[in-house]
């Protein structure tokens, strides 16, 4: 037991280390991670207070926004309150504002980061007591949990300052709770573990109810095929009474989802019921992001092992058939209603993913090698195939947001004044990092487009996100300096 601890601690450190390391390299913001900031720390609003047309340099307004003031730290009604005008549930942003609590009138990337590296060690040891539930042995758990805990899309979940490793340790425990019980007895135990999961689950993130709904669901036709009649019936009050328990505490889920601007994005791709398109995106995403892009392979071999198991008459119903069932039928789901086809949407099933390339992988070398060798082999395979993936990307993640370019279009502005054209509250969060690093800058709309360029007296630079110059400044006399993402930057000469 003590080596077996050890072992885990030391695949803990492993993984946490690598998530440090490309924390330390992460070099710009999403503007979500922006976002992130303000909703759990800004008081009054979930944008930034401006004054178009004056000039700010350094945080300028942003000082405000992200960083916590001595006077309201642990100030949860506030979180709540944001979150309430927000689209997503206030959970995590009350775990975050108490990280930047205890560090007041500061900011840090490692505030959001240090946290998703607490939830990913939790994650880690309960991913390593499902993996010895499912595989048996605790050298295959270990060699499971040193997969996932490597793999390209956990460490990129890790550095991205969002929920997303929160609702991944959700999931986690979730599969684990369940597969717990699915061939035992239900206990009072489990309805209340089950409850308060299912409630932090979905305060964490609203597609934590899709997860758990056909997580859900399929325990139930278990129960049923298994006749526990009883305990069926407590298992679905016991769902719904988390249901309602839930709407009570936060009732905005219903604004959110039916009037909000991602409930309505969602509903609006989920009414296009024959366009698949976005569906096969999303696998392509999940083909690279947790499979190394063989996919294919691991497709052939899961072929192979139903086959033999149905040459066999072997049954195929079990907890992990349940579970690949509900990692598949939430990326399906995610990949139609999502408004990006993107990794972090599916990264918190990310673990069902790699448990079911682990397993098909196991399950073809079974058929001729021993355990022990098995293990020892697919600890290789899998670690060549992280390599590999790494090496796909320049040995950065998506997430750290490293761009020659960025750090090309920053060091020709860095001692310009910046004008930013804003027609919308969030395109000046996506330029944070920009802005923060000039001489500079100050944000102008269309109600003061015209008086500013009156007095403007010299040169600038103006930054504009997926518009003209012409639209903005009729007849002004401009060249294209620089261009990052959609944000384009023009020299102005007065």
């Amino acid at each position: 037991m003590k080596r077996e601890r050890i072992s885990l601690a030391i695949v803990i450190i492993v993984s946490c280390s690598l998530a440090i390391f490309f924390g330390f390299r992460k070099e710009n913001y999403h503007v979500d991670e922006v976002w992130n900031y303000g909703l759990a720390n800004n008081i009054g609003s979930i944008v930034p207070a401006i004054e178009y047309g004056k000039e700010y340099s350094g945080m300028g307004p942003f000082e405000e926004y992200v960083e916590v003031s001595p006077d309201h730290r642990f100030n949860y009604i506030n979180v709540w309150k944001n979150q309430a005008n927000d689209v997503h549930p206030p959970l995590y942003y009350m775990f975050f504002h108490t990280v930047c609590s205890f560090f007041p009138n500061t900011f840090s990337n490692w505030y959001g980061i240090g946290l998703n590296i607490f939830w990913l060690a939790i994650t880690l040891i309960i991913l390593y007591l499902l993996g010895k539930e499912i595989l048996k042995t605790s050298f295959s758990s270990l060699a499971f949990v040193l997969t996932y805990g490597m793999a390209i899309s956990t460490l990129d979940t890790t550095i991205y300052i969002r929920m997303y490793s929160q609702f991944t340790l959700m999931a986690v425990f979730f599969a684990y709770l369940i597969k717990l019980y699915w061939d035992k007895p239900l206990t009072k135990k489990f309805y209340i573990l089950a409850g308060v999961n299912l409630i932090a689950g979905v305060m964490t993130h609203y597609y934590f109810l899709i997860y758990a709904f056909f997580l859900c669901a399929l325990f139930c036709i278990n129960l049923f095929v298994k006749k526990q009649y009883a305990e069926l019936r407590k298992s679905i009050l016991t769902f719904l009474g988390a249901g309602i328990i839930y709407l009570l505490i936060w009732h905005h889920i219903l604004g959110h989802i039916f009037r909000g601007s991602r409930g309505q994005e969602a509903i609006g791709k989920a009414a296009s019921l024959f366009d698949f398109s976005s569906i096969i995106s999303m696998f392509s995403v999940i083909n690279g992001y947790f499979f190394s892009h063989l996919i294919l392979l691991f497709l052939i071999f899961t072929i192979v092992i139903i086959l033999i198991k149905r040459k066999n008459h072997e049954s195929l119903w079990s907890f992990e058939c349940a579970l690949f069932l509900s990692g598949f039928f939430y990326a399906i789901v995610i990949g139609k209603v999502s408004p990006y086809t993107t990794g972090r949407y599916v990264s918190p099933v990310g673990f069902i993913m790699i448990l079911a390339a682990f397993m098909s992988a196991r399950k073809i070398l079974a058929l001729k090698l021993k355990d022990a060798t098995i293990d020892k082999i697919l600890i290789i395979f899998f670690l060549v195939l992280n390599l590999a993936n790494y090496s796909l990307n320049g040995f950065y993640l998506s997430h750290d947001y490293h761009s020659t370019n960025l750090d090309k279009t920053i060091e020709q502005i860095r001692d310009e004044k910046v004008v930013e054209y804003v027609s919308s509250d969030w395109e000046m969060l996506s330029n944070f990092k920009v802005l923060t690093s000039v001489k500079s800058y100050v944000f102008i709309d269309d109600n003061t487009a015209a008086d500013f360029l009156k007095h403007q007296k010299e040169d600038f630079v103006l930054m504009l996100y997926e518009k003209e110059p012409q639209e903005v400044f009729p007849g002004l006399e401009c060249e294209l300096i620089s261009s990052h993402g959609a944000s384009n930057y023009y020299l102005v000469h007065m």
